[in-house]
């Protein structure tokens, strides 16, 4: 599936926005989502990331030297390079205290308690905050290359 920027950051905006939901209905005791919400989330964020590193590697292009990371972070705003630091540095610490080490039952336990969806709804955030990234510095690198 090929995004364009416009619609990698549509489907960033509300796959960010439907985690911060549930991450916020989870840290309050609220939790009322279903497992085809958290299905489609996850569905969500890998389309997300497959998008988004093929836009960093069109980004890095072809400067063997350069850090396509860096450039990618350093075309996008000031303020949207930090909240995706703070939330991915937040989405593995989050992810760390509510990470259950109890024995479960069976093999596999595939009920999705409240302390789950806490700890993988910072890592949604965190994804679909970087897909944003990922788009804007494309579009905004595509945008340099036409006005030349």
């Amino acid at each position: 599936m090929k995004l364009n920027p416009r619609k990698l950051m549509a489907l960033s905006l509300t796959g960010f926005l439907s985690s911060l939901i549930v991450h916020f209905l989870t840290l309050t005791n609220l939790y009322l989502v279903s497992n085809y919400v958290i299905l489609l989330l996850t569905i969500g964020i890998l389309i997300v990331w497959l998008q988004s590193s093929e836009n960093i590697k069109w980004i890095g292009g072809e400067d063997a030297e350069a850090n396509p990371w860096t450039k990618t972070f350093n075309l996008c705003p000031e303020w949207l390079k930090y909240a995706t630091i703070f939330l991915i540095v937040y989405g593995i610490m989050n992810f760390i205290v509510s990470a259950d080490f109890k024995p479960q039952k069976g093999l596999f336990d595939f009920s999705v308690s409240r302390q789950k969806v806490r700890g993988i709804s910072g890592i949604w955030m965190a994804f679909y905050s970087f897909g944003l990234v990922a788009a804007y510095a494309r579009k905004k690198l595509e945008g340099a290359h036409s006005n030349e």
